[in-house]
């Protein structure tokens, strides 16, 4: 679980300082918290996939700055940690509710135009990955 919800806050500080994800990954709330959804289903499938990827010096000084703010805490810490981000509702009597893009960028104070351009700016990239993939 710790490792899940280092990645989850690693995955949303990007998303909230920069405007892109680093996994691209998508978000779920589940009971003890907020995921990534195809890393916590690989993780469960053991499979060796990685979302990460080569990852810029930035995105790594980013890894660098979440294990340092709270690679000490234990699994609980960081659950009720992330019980406390606003894109998070418990998901019960469902297992699983998403969280979009635009749940995280507005619930943490973007404007709804600011949103727009950068959900807008993540699809075009997804496409162009897609193309050039």
């Amino acid at each position: 679980m710790r490792l899940m919800k280092l990645m989850y806050i690693i995955d949303r500080t990007a998303l909230l300082r920069w405007g892109y994800s680093v996994t691209g990954d998508a978000y779920v709330a589940m009971k003890h918290g907020p995921v990534l959804s195809r890393t916590l289903n690989n993780i469960r499938e053991q499979r060796e996939e990685s979302h990460f990827g080569a990852l810029s010096e930035a995105e790594i000084e980013l890894v660098e700055e979440v294990i340092a703010q709270h690679g000490h805490k234990s699994a609980k810490q960081l659950r009720d940690y992330t019980h406390t981000f606003p894109e998070w509702s418990d998901p019960s009597p469902a297992r699983v509710k998403s969280i979009s893009v635009r749940d995280i960028l507005e619930k943490n104070g973007i404007s709804e135009d600011e949103a727009t351009g950068i959900i807008d700016d993540i699809n075009a990239f997804t496409v162009m990955a897609r193309v050039f993939s």
